[in-house]
């Protein structure tokens, strides 16, 4: 998470949180600085109304940020529904 995270512009991150779920931005919110927190939260506050356009646009630009660090080997996702399961 903290390497998407870190892929990711603050500014995009921001977009794509508003009107998240709390589970969601808590998620994301726990994985940054203390810092970094308090800067993002900022940025959600000062968006004020976003369109839904912008917020769709920016989740996609995390999403193509996930896909390319899976296709460089950097991560790896799993998938619900997969045939592969896992072992701790």
């Amino acid at each position: 998470m903290q390497l998407v995270l870190r892929q990711v512009e603050t500014g995009d991150l921001a977009v794509a949180l508003k009107g998240t779920s709390d589970v969601v931005r808590d998620k994301v919110l726990g994985n940054v600085s203390d810092r970094a927190k308090e800067n993002l939260l900022e940025e959600i506050d000062l968006l004020g109304p976003t369109r839904m356009s912008a917020i769709e646009e920016a989740r996609a630009k995390i999403v193509q940020v996930i896909r390319s660090l899976e296709e460089s080997g950097q991560i790896t996702l799993r998938r619900a529904g997969g045939d592969d399961d896992f072992v701790d």
